[in-house]
Formats: C-alpha cells, sequence, structure tokens
C-alpha cells in the first residue's frame, strides 16, 4: 500500500449496512443516526471507507487525503480528473456542471470495470464559471 504523506482526515460513522466487501469505496451518509451506506449516486456522499465493518459497527471513513479507491474507468479516467459515485459505490470521471465530486484520480485508469488506485479524497462542486 502506498504511504500518504501530508494531512489526512479520518471520520467514524456506523455502518447502516453490511460493508464487509467495501473497503475502498464511496459512502454516504444515511438520513439516520450518524450512519453510512455504501454509494448508489453523488447524492449525500462522505468520503471513502478504510475498514470493513459490518451492520452496526464502526466505519472509518478518509474524508480529506490520499486514499485507495476503486475507479470505474468504462469512461477513461486521466491522473487530475475529478470524480463522483456511481450506483456501485465506484468512483467514475465527472464533467457536469454543478455536479459535486468527491476525489481527483492520481493515476489514470482506462479499463472497463473498477480497479483499485490511489485517489485524493477532497469535496467540491464542480462550476462552469
Amino acid at each position: 500500500m502506498a504511504e500518504y504523506r501530508g494531512p489526512v482526515a479520518d471520520w467514524t460513522f456506523i455502518a447502516h449496512e453490511d460493508l464487509t466487501a467495501k473497503r475502498y469505496h464511496v459512502v454516504s451518509l444515511d438520513t439516520t443516526n450518524n450512519e453510512v451506506a455504501l454509494a448508489t449516486s453523488n447524492a449525500n456522499v462522505v468520503g471513502v471507507l478504510q475498514n470493513a465493518p459490518d451492520t452496526g459497527e464502526q466505519a472509518l471513513v478518509r474524508i480529506f487525503g490520499g486514499t485507495k479507491l476503486y475507479i470505474d474507468g468504462t469512461t477513461d479516467v486521466a491522473a487530475g480528473d475529478l470524480l463522483t459515485a456511481d450506483g456501485s459505490g465506484h468512483a467514475i470521471k465527472t464533467v457536469t456542471d454543478k455536479q459535486e465530486y468527491i476525489a481527483r484520480a492520481m493515476h489514470p485508469v482506462t479499463n472497463n470495470g473498477a480497479i483499485l488506485v490511489e485517489a485524493f479524497v477532497n469535496h467540491g462542486l464542480i462550476s462552469a464559471t
């Protein structure tokens, strides 16, 4: 695993569902009790899951800084591209105006399907102006 230098920020939530097979996937804030679930869109995205909790266990979420992340390169991703979440908790390239992004790709991904690569978590909103 890469060694990340510089500041990182992790936050502890409760897993709303079984996330035991979802380490390094994008998670969203659930509407109840400070819980997170696998992101199924870019709504309420909070960060990248760093552990593999079961329902009700503590979920450690990277909300800022370097991390491993599953990125889907079905649409080619270049190093530096902004990423949002797809329906499977994978990161995908985004260029849509006024869309929230969760991270920036640190390496290109051009394969069909998700692979584990380095990314930098930093939330923002794409603006054409």
